[in-house]
């Protein structure tokens, strides 16, 4: 018999934010991608400096104008199960080499964020997607660190090509 969620009682609590990274394999499927520790976005740029030569304190910076994005990458921290390394996680089976993965992949981002204090069980939740585009591996190292509770971790480093945010 399932609860009936509309005679629960009201609550204050807050829902917190959740993750749910998957990836489009290179045969056109979306996998979910477990075990996930981490995931580290970056996009850099570089700025000009313009400066203001005839002031009473010379070299005063008076705009900065940026440069477009230089690298777009993200980092992904992933636990070691069974026979699943990294590669194979993301469609890549019985790839080690990365010069074997010739087809970029996609990578999305679901994260469910609640939108305000949770009034019933049937919370307000609001679905933001972040999709990685045409993504290649660039690292794909191997360490064995069992200090973290006998979890072997393993770090990919994916270079991206475009970063498309959907609500």
């Amino acid at each position: 018999m399932a609860t009936d969620t509309s005679k629960l009682p009201k609550t204050k609590s807050r829902v917190s934010t959740s993750l749910r990274i998957t990836a489009i394999n290179p045969q056109g499927q979306e996998i979910t991608i477990g075990a996930v520790q981490k995931l580290s976005r970056t996009i850099s740029r570089s700025t000009t400096r313009r400066r203001e030569f005839d002031s009473d304190i010379p070299g005063v910076t008076v705009e900065l104008i940026p440069n477009p994005p230089g690298t777009i990458s993200i980092s992904i921290d992933r636990a070691v199960l069974y026979k699943s390394d990294m590669l194979a996680a993301f469609g890549f089976s019985n790839v080690v080499d990365l010069i074997e993965q010739n087809i970029p992949i996609t990578i999305r981002e679901y994260q469910l964020a609640p939108t305000g204090l949770a009034q019933t069980a049937d919370n307000n939740v609001q679905t933001k997607i972040i999709e990685y585009r045409d993504c290649y591996f660039t690292a794909n190292p191997i360490t064995y660190d069992l200090t973290r509770d006998l979890v072997m971790i393993q770090t990919a480093t994916l270079d991206v090509t475009t970063v498309v945010v959907r609500s």
